[in-house]
C-alpha cells in the first residue's frame, strides 16, 4: 500500500471516528433536553421519556418517579366521631351560647345576642322547663330542644332575639322572616340602642313550639 493510500484510509477512519461521537453527543443533548421538557409531576410524560430514551441517563430515576405516582394514594383518615348528646338544665350565655349541664355549647344556625334579649331568651326556656337536650351537628354547633321538642334556636330567631347566621337551613330563615313581618324584637321599627319597648313580651310571654307562634 503507497503512502498516499494509508494515509487516506487514516482520514476516512478518522472522518467515521468523529461522526460518531458527533453523532453520540447529538443524542445525549436530545436525551437531557427531553428530560428537562418534561412534567416529572405527571407519569403520562415519565413514561414517553422512557420509550423515547429506553437507555437514557435519567431512566432510573424515571421508573422509580413513576413507581411513586402509581402507588394508590392512602385512605383518608376516618372522621372523628361526633360528641354524644347532652342534656341538662339551662344557663344562658347569650341568646347563640348556652351552659347545659356543666358543657357550653355554641347553637347552630344563629348569631346570638346579649342583653336585653339574653335575659328574654331566658325566660323563654325556663318556662318551658328550664332544661334542653342538645344533638351535636359535624361543624361543632348543637341543636338544642327543650322537653318538649321546642328548637330553642328557632324561638330565638321567631322572637327576634338572634340573627341567623349564614349556614342557617331554611326553615330557620322562615323564623326569621316572620319575625320581621312582626317587627319584634331587634325587628321593631321603634327599636333604640337595641332594646325593645318597655313591657313587650316575646312571642306572646315566650311559647313556642317548632317554629310557630303560640298563643297572644
Amino acid at each position: 500500500m503507497t503512502v498516499r493510500a494509508i494515509l487516506r484510509a487514516a482520514l476516512l477512519a478518522g472522518g467515521l471516528v468523529l461522526a460518531t461521537v458527533t453523532a453520540a453527543a447529538a443524542a445525549d443533548d436530545a436525551d437531557v433536553a427531553f428530560w428537562q421538557s418534561i412534567d416529572r409531576s405527571k407519569a403520562s410524560e415519565l413514561k414517553a421519556y422512557v420509550e423515547t430514551f429506553p437507555k437514557g441517563k435519567f431512566v432510573k430515576l424515571a421508573k422509580v418517579r413513576l413507581k411513586e405516582l402509581e402507588q394508590p394514594a392512602p385512605a383518608a383518615p376516618p372522621a372523628p366521631p361526633l360528641p354524644a348528646a347532652i342534656s341538662g338544665p339551662v344557663r344562658v350565655l347569650n341568646t347563640g351560647n348556652l351552659v347545659v349541664g356543666n358543657k357550653t355549647v355554641a347553637l347552630f344556625g344563629v348569631i346570638g345576642l346579649g342583653a336585653p334579649y339574653d335575659v328574654q331568651f331566658d325566660r323563654y326556656i325556663q318556662d318551658q322547663g328550664g332544661a334542653a337536650t342538645c344533638q351535636p351537628k359535624d361543624n361543632g354547633k348543637w341543636v338544642c330542644t327543650t322537653d318538649a321538642g321546642y328548637d330553642v334556636a328557632q324561638a330565638a330567631l321567631l322572637n327576634g332575639q338572634a340573627r341567623a347566621a349564614p349556614d342557617a337551613p331554611p326553615d330557620y330563615l322562615e323564623q326569621q322572616d316572620q319575625a320581621k313581618a312582626k317587627h319584634v324584637g331587634i325587628w321593631q321599627a321603634d327599636t333604640l340602642a337595641g332594646g325593645p319597648s318597655q313591657g313587650q313580651k316575646p312571642n306572646g310571654g315566650g311559647r313556642h313550639r317548632h317554629g310557630t307562634s303560640g298563643g297572644s
